[in-house]
């Protein structure tokens, strides 16, 4: 396996964390989007990223609520009229 060699340019902290911010906030301004326009299809596509994220950053309780969400969706609302593939 080859070495890495040590990097001469310094590491940008303040751009990546401001990459990864815009990433989040363009998934929470797509949901956002989504439920205004009524697309509810869209809205059933989109909790798995957001779960994935809360939990990746250690928002362990919003993965939760997120994941309780997808479940209602999925078995518990099934009969009123949302249906999940």
């Amino acid at each position: 396996m080859p070495e890495r060699l040590p990097s001469s340019s310094p590491v940008d902290t303040i751009h990546g964390n401001t990459q990864r911010l815009i990433h989040d906030l363009l998934h929470v301004s797509e949901v956002t989007h989504a439920i205004s326009d009524g697309d509810f299809g869209h809205v059933q596509d989109l909790p798995g990223n957001l779960a994935m994220i809360f939990r990746a950053v250690g928002s362990k309780n919003y993965c939760t609520e997120i994941l309780y969400f997808m479940h209602n969706l999925k078995f518990v609302w099934k009969g009123d009229g949302f249906e999940c593939v």
